[in-house]
């Protein structure tokens, strides 16, 4: 393990956030999806991702794999990063929740005062948490200004969390669905739930989030 080691911090005094591929290029193909491939800089396993987006009458629909190049198991996990403008309600069917994405300390707790995101209401500003043990559906947001609605419902092959970010200096709220919990690596090696997923040589890890509008 000595090579995770050297994985360089997105933020000083973090870690990783966010993974290799959330600046690379990515690759149109033949069927109309996204290949990116990624691998090296501290992370010994080389790994392909795809990305497809499908848009059906009020229905979005985005779906990830991740494969394992590598000659043997590779620890893994997916996301996506959107933000939505504001002003917004959000319900996020979460009864626990890591409440820092940056303190390498955080565990997980029950949601309580303004981290119980579990009725509709404005975001408080500050958060920056994932949640986990969800209901369906798994997101509900509202716009309140123009009676927009979007429910958001969340597949994985691995676990399901929604990590959600409200800095008080961006009119936008971060809601992010993926497969694991923050500090992901550290949570696999210690045995923790909520960890990176153990992918098998030339196994795939998928995430399938659907966003279904109305008014």
């Amino acid at each position: 393990m000595t090579a995770l080691s050297t994985l360089p911090p997105t933020y000083a005094k973090s870690s990783a956030l966010h993974g290799q591929v959330a600046l690379a290029p990515w690759t149109p193909s033949e069927d109309g999806g996204l290949t990116v491939r990624g691998g090296a800089d501290g992370w010994p396993w080389p790994y392909e991702v795809t990305q497809r987006v499908t848009i059906h009458d009020v229905c979005v629909r985005i779906d990830l794999a991740l494969t394992n190049l590598a000659d043997g198991p590779m620890p893994a996990g997916v996301g996506i990063h959107p933000w939505f403008r504001r002003p917004l309600e959000v319900r996020l069917a979460g009864s626990r929740v890591v409440p820092s994405n940056f303190d390498p300390a955080a565990e997980v707790e029950v949601v309580a005062g303004p981290l119980d995101l579990r009725r509709l209401r404005p975001v408080p500003e500050g958060l920056d948490g994932t949640w986990t043990d969800l209901g369906e559906p798994v997101v509900e947001l509202l716009w309140p200004e123009s009676g927009l609605r979007a429910e958001i419902s969340l597949r994985s092959d691995a676990g399901r969390c929604v990590a959600l970010a409200s800095p008080g200096d961006i009119e936008a709220v971060a809601i992010e669905p993926q497969t694991h919990l923050p500090q992901g690596l550290r949570r696999l090696l210690s045995g923790v739930p909520g960890g990176l997923h153990v992918l098998a040589p030339g196994a795939t890890l998928r995430l399938t989030t659907e966003w279904r509008f109305s008014r």
